[in-house]
């Protein structure tokens, strides 16, 4: 399953890239890192969080630092690194995670239950 995390207009903020990759870095044991260094590609950086040597979550970050990207077959892990994305956006702005298809959108806030976010995948 493939979501997107962001705020539903653009920000006039933007997550500080060596803040989070020193966090995902310090709290992932099993965190692989690449940044992106073409201009030409939309993301900044990409990780892999493994467990048992299989990947087991993607993630993005775009370019402006406004969206994520997250995928996985573990709802659980998503549940849990959509939260952790989250806390690096301010906590008033009204972000959103949604599918490629934009079949669904909830907002995504320490409220949000992990049955609430399991059921709507």
């Amino acid at each position: 399953m493939k979501i997107f995390i962001s705020p539903l207009a653009k920000p006039d903020w933007a997550v500080d890239k060596d803040v989070f990759i020193e966090a995902l870095r310090t709290n992932w044991k099993e965190v692989i890192i690449n940044k992106i260094e073409d201009e030409s590609r939309k993301y900044s950086f990409t990780w892999s969080i493994t467990q048992n040597d299989k990947d087991v979550l993607e993630g993005k970050l775009d370019k402006d630092g406004s969206t994520f990207v997250l995928e996985s077959e573990d709802y659980l892990l998503l549940y849990k690194c959509s939260l952790y994305c989250r806390e690096f956006m301010p906590s008033t702005a009204h972000i959103i995670f949604y599918d490629e298809n934009y079949s669904f959108n909830l907002e995504l806030n320490d409220k949000l239950s992990k049955k609430d976010f399991i059921d709507v995948l």
